[in-house]
Order: structure tokens, then C-alpha cells, then sequence
């Protein structure tokens, strides 16, 4: 059975791929359990190794590796909290971009490695954003790690002939995810009495993708040969559709049955903030023949009843 390595396996996204991917793989879980440590009680520990180590320390990360010897490496760990991100840069970029290069420097020519960005790295714009138009220009410091740590993929595998794949996530949703984050927050108001809601921009439309469409995709990609993708090697992981937060919030009304009004605070505004963010999804369906399959609907749905809404605004 083949090795798999997943960084931030504790996290929202990853311990939905440590799930699916259980049963397929050799899974080995590479989390500091910061921010994870509350997703280890519903994840089977039999099913998986768990290795508590902070990757922006070289020779732990170098031991690590050389000692699982993986043969696959999806790399989604990192702080992605955009507000974080901003008041703490120092430690957005050592985590971000450092951790990722003490990866790439110890990884074999034969490890597939694949780097988990974001659609941040765009430019602004009302069009379907395409993996290799150009059109890159972060507008905060996460986008900027992640352009980063792109750059560094694409200079190791280029150098040392590494089978590197970039995938650039939008925003992921789902079943699992907890505060800080929108959504959660918004559930956990509501579950708590909230008839009022505190919310900055709601009309900027984004493209959300539902977390169990985001991890099997990232396993159909393990299976998959990246020398069939353009140069680039970077692949979009979007639903392709997009809704507005006051779209969101009126689904919201209907799962719940809650009415609720909406207050604007000015100081939940981004200083900086795209109108519109959507995917193009036509090379992941020619690459993966395959396309996300999620209703955003069902997808809040199932957020909704999650019972780890409640015990998120402690995270």
C-alpha cells in the first residue's frame, strides 16, 4: 500500500481527505494540533500516524520525511485566517512559505508532491479566473505565502526535476469547519438565540466548494500523472458557480427556519476586497474527469446539523 503524507491533517479539509482516503492509502498525518486538536475525537486513530512536529523546523521536517519516506505528500497545512494573516505576517510567512521549502528540500524525485494555494493569488476581476491568464496580484499577506510558496514549487521541481502539482482552492465550506470563519460563526449565533446578525460585506460573490468535493478531489489528483498538465502544473479547485453572502444567508433562513436580521459593522469591512471570486473549472474536468457535485444548498444543510457548530465559537 502506497504512503500518503498529509500536513495539516487535523484541519478542516484535511481530516475529510484522511477519511476518504483511509481505506486507499498508508496515511500518515503531519499536524502541531494548534488549531487541530479538537478534530482528533471523531477521526480513527487506527486508520492513520499522527506526527506532532512544527515544519518550520528543518531537520525534524528533513527526519520526518526520510523516515516515512512518502510517496505522496499533499501539503495543506498553513494559516489561512486572512485577519491573522495581516496582524501576525511573521508568522504567516514562516508558516506559509518557510515550512513549504523545508518540504521541497529533502522531497525524492520519485514523491509526489502536491502544494495547496488559493484562489488569493488572483488579480481582481469579474471573469472566470484562469490558471495560466497572468492575472495574479494578492491583496492581503495570505495571498501573497501563497503566491510564494508557488514560486518555490515551481523553482524546486524545475532544479531537481520534482513531480510537483499547484492547486489553488476557493472557498471551502462544509461540515467541520469552525470559527473564526464565517459560516460557523453565523450557525453559532443563530443556535445560540441570535436574532440579529453582525456582518460586514455581504454582497461580494465568492465560489463556494463543498470540503468532501475538495478532498476527493485531492485524491483523484494522487492517482493522476501531473506531467498530462500544462507547464504551469496548476490546477483550479472551485465549484465554478457563484453566490453572495446575502445569497448564502437567505438559504440560511430556509434551512433553519430562523428569521434573523442583518446589521452592517463597518469594522468587519476588508481594508481590501475582491467583488467577485470564481473559479474556472474546465481543466480540473478535463484533467480529473470530474467536477465537484455538491448543492451549496445540501451543503449547508449538513453544516447546520453538524453538532460541532455549537462547541466552534471556543476555537
Amino acid at each position: 500500500m502506497k504512503k500518503l503524507l498529509i500536513t495539516g491533517g487535523c484541519g478542516f479539509v484535511g481530516r475529510e481527505l484522511v477519511h476518504i482516503a483511509q481505506d486507499q492509502y498508508e496515511i500518515h498525518v503531519v499536524d502541531n494540533l494548534l488549531s487541530g486538536e479538537h478534530r482528533l475525537h471523531k477521526m480513527n486513530a487506527k486508520k492513520f500516524k499522527l506526527h506532532n512536529i512544527d515544519l518550520r523546523d528543518k531537520d525534524k521536517t528533513e527526519s520526518l520525511i526520510v523516515t516515512v519516506c512518502p510517496d505522496i505528500i499533499i501539503h495543506l497545512a498553513a494559516i489561512h485566517f486572512i485577519p491573522k494573516c495581516e496582524n501576525e505576517p511573521d508568522l504567516a510567512c514562516t508558516t506559509n512559505i518557510l515550512a513549504t521549502i523545508n518540504i521541497l528540500r529533502c522531497l525524492r524525485t520519485e514523491t509526489k508532491f502536491i502544494f495547496t494555494s488559493s484562489a488569493a493569488v488572483y488579480s481582481p476581476s469579474d471573469k472566470e479566473l484562469v490558471e495560466d491568464s497572468g492575472l495574479i496580484f494578492p491583496l492581503d499577506v495570505y495571498g501573497y505565502t501563497k503566491l510564494h510558496g508557488e514560486h518555490y514549487v515551481s523553482l524546486y521541481s524545475n532544479q531537481y526535476q520534482l513531480d510537483t502539482c499547484i492547486v489553488r482552492l476557493f472557498n471551502v465550506i462544509g461540515p467541520g469547519e469552525t470559527n473564526p470563519h464565517i459560516l460557523p460563526e453565523i450557525f453559532s449565533q443563530l443556535k445560540k438565540g441570535g436574532k440579529e446578525l453582525s456582518l460586514g460585506n455581504i454582497e461580494s460573490k465568492r465560489d463556494f466548494i463543498d470540503v468532501r468535493d475538495v478532498a476527493t478531489g485531492f485524491l483523484k489528483l494522487c492517482a493522476k500523472n501531473f506531467d498530462e498538465l500544462p507547464e504551469s502544473k496548476i490546477i483550479n479547485l472551485g465549484s465554478g458557480k457563484t453566490y453572495s453572502m446575502r445569497e448564502l444567508l437567505d438559504f440560511v433562513r430556509e434551512i433553519s427556519g430562523i428569521e434573523f436580521e442583518i446589521k452592517k459593522d463597518l469594522s468587519k469591512f476588508r481594508k481590501v476586497d475582491n467583488p467577485v471570486i470564481l473559479a474556472s473549472i474546465s481543466k480540473l474536468e478535463e484533467f480529473l474527469r470530474w467536477k465537484p457535485s455538491f448543492h451549496i444548498k445540501d451543503t449547508l444543510k449538513i453544516t447546520w446539523d453538524d453538532d460541532e457548530i455549537l462547541s466552534s465559537l471556543e476555537y
